[in-house]
């Protein structure tokens, strides 16, 4: 009912929106990625739930310390063990930089931003993307992130529009701060050291599910490489 009042069709969007992350980060695997690492992973399960199946491989949850507190006592209270190559670290982006021992070696990396550089500036999402991820490591580097889409008329957000999600998201402090016209996307990431692999917009997946489920527009997801350095890991040569 909740949903049907505000935004119909927003829970579809979050499911495929994570089976998109989902498939690359398996495809990512399959093709020699030694780390994973998500930043602002919230209450998501990716991490915990491919650790096992992937144990060659490290992977990292960074994300706010109060979240991270949730987290880990939710999951200690549901009697989940974490995978012994997944480490949970805390860390406010806002207030300090990411730890540079976490990625200074030569393993290829993939690095997951879902649903979190939009309520960042854009200084903050470029000084992230250039001066902090794109240097980190000599070797390739993958990314997949989210990024709401800014329409012809200047405005941000999902469409069709809705002012209790507006409301909510002002009251809570997280309107959405930084956005981008998808045909600006491929020549903005160049400028900071990074090239598309490949991108989606809304419905992600299967189109065959009903309109309603499959309406919203306004954030779309991209897979890209640090430089051209990731283009020799892929199979086939995506587009």
């Amino acid at each position: 009912m909740l949903e049907r009042l505000t935004h119909p069709g927003i829970i579809a969007h979050y499911w495929r929106r994570k089976r998109w992350i989902e498939a690359h980060c398996v495809k990512a695997l399959e093709q020699g990625v030694a780390r994973v690492m998500v930043i602002g992973a919230g209450l998501d399960t990716l991490a915990l739930r491919l650790a096992p199946e992937w144990p060659e491989v490290e992977w990292i949850e960074l994300d706010h310390p109060a979240t991270q507190r949730l987290k880990q006592r939710g999951l200690s209270q549901a009697g989940v063990v974490i995978p012994s190559n997944l480490t949970l670290q805390a860390l406010d982006l806002s207030a300090a930089p990411l730890p540079v021992a976490l990625m200074n070696d030569e393993r290829p990396t993939l690095v997951v931003l879902e649903a979190v550089l939009m309520y960042l500036s854009e200084a903050n999402v470029v000084h992230l993307l250039r001066d902090q991820l794109a240097q980190l490591s000599t070797a390739p580097l993958r990314l997949i992130f989210s990024f709401m889409v800014r329409w012809p008329d200047g405005t941000v957000g999902f469409r069709p529009a809705s002012k209790w999600v507006n409301f909510w998201l002002a009251w809570r402090s997280e309107r959405f701060k930084w956005a981008l016209e998808p045909a600006q996307l491929t020549v903005w990431l160049a400028q900071h050291g990074f090239v598309v692999l490949a991108q989606a917009e809304p419905p992600f997946l299967d189109t065959q599910r009903p309109t309603s489920e499959s309406r919203l527009q306004g954030e779309n997801l991209v897979l890209c490489s640090s430089g051209y350095a990731g283009v020799s890991l892929l199979a086939g040569g995506e587009k």
